[in-house]
């Protein structure tokens, strides 16, 4: 029995995920904070960047998912999220 804590799949998946939105962001030219204190599912936001750089101050909430049970809707196009309507709905 190991002394130290586990990282599980779950906390890697999580990890990738969010590091993932945060290349999207800057590949984008698009402002990424990822909310250093974990709520119920706000896991950062996104600020748009006008065209001559300037940050707009419009922000979106984001709600990462990562891991395999989220990419199972793949058309070879695009892969379709289907979220729980609890998720929809906040």
């Amino acid at each position: 029995m190991s002394r130290f804590p586990k990282v599980d799949a779950t906390f890697t998946n999580e990890s990738l995920g969010v590091n993932a939105v945060a290349q999207f962001a800057a590949t984008n030219g698009l402002v990424w904070r990822e909310n250093q204190i974990k709520d119920v599912g706000i896991d950062g936001q996104l600020e748009y960047v006008d065209e001559s750089g300037s940050a707009t101050g419009r922000l979106v909430a984001v709600q990462v998912k990562s891991g395999p049970s989220y990419f199972t809707h793949n058309d070879g196009a695009c892969w379709r999220f289907f979220p729980d309507e609890k998720h929809r709905l906040y």
